[in-house]
């Protein structure tokens, strides 16, 4: 699936910035590399040039939600409602061009033609939206799921899901691959160059599909999620390349028109969470691929295929992939006397855990309760009428346990629904929805999806200047800890690399590392 987006002069896609809720990757990565760079007089190497290319348990809500077809996922927006079809016999001829790099740059071949239908807007937004009228059932459904997102705190107040997901992808989605029907759909009745990165990246995906399973059954919410952004994180690393590849000019028209579909979509009123939610692979997904081609090239992206990593901490923290690290399994937590089980149990995730926390928690104290994340367990039900969710966490430590427990204390303050527990390395919460007039959520603190973005580029360009990851992890984790995160997001604003926040940042940077390499 392709999201309207615009596009770094790099070439590389900087995520949803065109929403005006993310934070453009590749203007953090300028960033990076500006503020850790020209210090011949330090024992820390420039960072080199980045290669091309490049939630679990909250999405699974979304997606199991959206019983309106829709499905929140890279692989295939919506299971396409156009009939007929069948495998054609050749390639329309105006993407074999595209079909022939897709291949040379992925290093596969194709086992058959794939049909590609060129639609309208409106063909187009029918085939990701719908406004059928949901079943009693349904209806039911998406209410517990709109309640689990207040009791989280995560939205305040009224929420329509079917209306806010039903905008998020007719507004934002420009194309998507079905493996159902093997086909590619795209907005527009003609190619335009700003559609043929489009194309490409839908094209991998037909590709993927035809060496890998695309419609493997994952466990838990988390492999799920892990293994979508894995999916759109190599599409996105072959449609960067395709960019790369064309002369100036070429890029600047199409760069030009994608920031007019980015500037001509409307997302007004759709809560940031749901834009986040859909914007995760393609944000925190190109650091991953970046991670798995400098360690073994394409192949081990096709192993990362047939091996998938399984949770959220995968995808934040590829290392711990490339390691071989598992989870550990946690009991379900239990529902108790008066409660009624909605969900089946799942996992809730690393990063969802983060997502939650960041809505009323400075990122540094957030990051730091999550960090020594194990493994995690999750129910859905309903009590004395309300919609809650209940959590249970296992930690690397009792220390990290206490941690994560003060956190979601803090957390809970003016939410009398929700209570923490622990028992050694474990801590479990519980919490309903407060209702549609309880408002304890401050709408000027910076988005923990921001911030924590910010984070992962900047650990990423540490440790392709030559850093050690845990030298790395350390500076960045300072860097994020001793700085007003509004500040930092302002810097990535600026373009004047002698501007005195840049170089005071830098010198920061550099201090940072310098103490992180004496305690490694």
């Amino acid at each position: 699936m392709e999201p309207t987006e615009p596009r770094d002069p790099s070439g590389r896609s900087p995520g949803w910035a065109g929403l005006g809720a993310l934070l453009a990757l590749g203007a953090a990565r300028n960033v990076v590399r500006r503020v850790t760079a020209d210090r011949p007089e330090q024992d820390v190497p420039a960072p080199t040039p980045a290669p091309h290319g490049s939630q679990g348990r909250l999405v699974r809500w979304v997606a199991l939600g959206m019983v309106l077809t829709l499905v929140l996922s890279g692989i295939a927006v919506i299971a396409a409602r156009s009939g007929g079809g069948g495998t054609p016999s050749a390639w329309d001829p105006r993407v074999a061009e595209l079909v022939r790099f897709v291949e040379r740059e992925r290093g596969l071949t194709f086992q058959h033609p794939v049909r590609v239908d060129f639609l309208s807007d409106r063909d187009f937004r029918a085939q990701v939206t719908s406004n059928d009228a949901p079943t009693a059932d349904d209806t039911e459904s998406l209410h517990h799921l709109e309640g689990l997102f207040r009791a989280l705190g995560l939205v305040e107040g009224e929420l329509d899901l079917q209306k806010a997901t039903n905008q998020l992808t007719g507004e934002g989605v420009i194309g998507l691959y079905s493996p159902e029907e093997d086909r590619v759909f795209v907005r527009g009745g003609r190619i335009t160059p700003g559609m043929r990165p489009t194309i490409v990246h839908e094209l991998t995906h037909a590709l993927q599909a035809q060496h890998f399973d695309l419609l493997r059954t994952t466990d838990t919410s988390g492999e799920d999620t892990a293994f979508r952004t894995l999916v759109e994180a190599d599409a996105l690393r072959v449609e960067d390349a395709y960019v790369q590849s064309l002369p100036d000019a070429d890029r600047k028209v199409i760069d030009a028109e994608e920031q007019q579909q980015a500037g001509g979509a409307d997302f007004a009123g759709v809560p940031p969470i749901l834009t986040e939610l859909f914007a995760l692979p393609y944000v925190f997904g190109p650091p991953f691929i970046d991670a798995l081609v400098a360690d073994g090239g394409t192949k081990a992206v096709d192993r990362a295929f047939r091996t998938p990593p399984t949770t959220e901490e995968d995808i934040l923290d590829p290392t711990s992939y490339l390691a071989g690290e598992q989870p550990a399994k946690v009991a379900a937590p239990k529902v108790g006397a008066g409660e009624k089980a909605v969900d089946q149990p799942d996992d809730f995730g690393m990063l969802s855990l983060l997502l939650v926390l960041g809505e009323r928690l400075p990122f540094p104290q957030a990051w730091a309760a999550v960090d020594g994340w194990k493994g995690d367990a999750s129910i859905g039900y309903r009590s004395k009428g309300r919609d809650c969710i209940r959590v249970r966490t296992l930690l690397d430590t009792p220390a990290d346990a206490a941690e994560l427990r003060d956190a979601v204390q803090a957390w809970a303050a003016g939410r009398p629904t929700a209570v923490t527990t622990i028992t050694g390395r474990t801590v479990q919460f519980s919490s309903c929805d407060p209702g549609t007039t309880t408002a304890t959520n401050d709408p000027s603190r910076p988005r923990t999806f921001e911030v924590l973005q910010l984070r992962v580029e900047l650990l990423a360009s540490l440790q392709e200047g030559g850093l050690p990851h845990p030298v790395a992890e350390c500076a960045a984790d300072t860097v994020l800890r001793d700085h007003d995160p509004k500040q930092l997001l302002d810097v990535v604003t600026i373009a004047d690399p002698t501007d005195a926040r840049i170089v005071r940042l830098q010198r920061d940077v550099v201090g940072s590392i310098q103490a992180c390499q004496k305690t490694a």
